[in-house]
């Protein structure tokens, strides 16, 4: 989930976020921005299987470079 809060205790505004692979160590989302058009201000928060979720979020990158887009190659 994305939140807009840095505690999920005080986020207001959520996000499902779905997963594209999970391990023990790592979880890869490809992120939509439905509530959080440029993500400023958004936290990434993680339920595991038993419900529970870490209380502070994950801050995401607001002004991140964007992949290219429009490219061709010859």
């Amino acid at each position: 989930m994305i939140g807009n809060a840095s505690t999920w205790a005080a986020s207001t505004v959520h996000d499902i976020e779905i997963p594209t692979a999970w391990t023990s160590g790592s979880i890869t989302v490809s992120l939509h921005n439905d509530s959080f058009p440029t993500f400023d201000g958004a936290y990434l928060y993680v339920f595991d299987s038993n419900g529970n979720v870490n209380a502070n979020g994950y801050p995401l990158c607001a002004n991140c470079p964007q992949p290219p887009s429009n490219l061709t190659a010859k």
